[in-house]
């Protein structure tokens, strides 16, 4: 019973973070990002990069969200 509950919980915080992910990767300021970047920031230079290739980025977010509501419905199953 508690391995259901924790895939459960596993899914929905998986979902959500994706689902955060992706709204944050489309309000994201591509200048601020370069200007950090310049800077010698290292997340503002990852993130650039994903801003340059945004179809890598949004088919992880996908196949992420997909596997995070997989084992939520998983779960739901195996509770029944």
């Amino acid at each position: 019973m508690w391995s259901v509950i924790v895939l459960f919980l596993v899914g929905v915080v998986l979902s959500a973070f994706f689902s955060g992910a992706e709204t944050g990767f489309y309000r994201v300021t591509r200048l601020r990002l370069m200007l950090d970047s310049r800077q010698g920031d290292n997340v503002s230079r990852s993130l650039l990069w994903m801003t340059n290739n945004p179809t890598a980025f949004v088919a992880t977010t996908l196949i992420g969200n997909n596997i995070a509501n997989y084992l939520t419905s998983l779960a739901i199953v195996l509770g029944v």
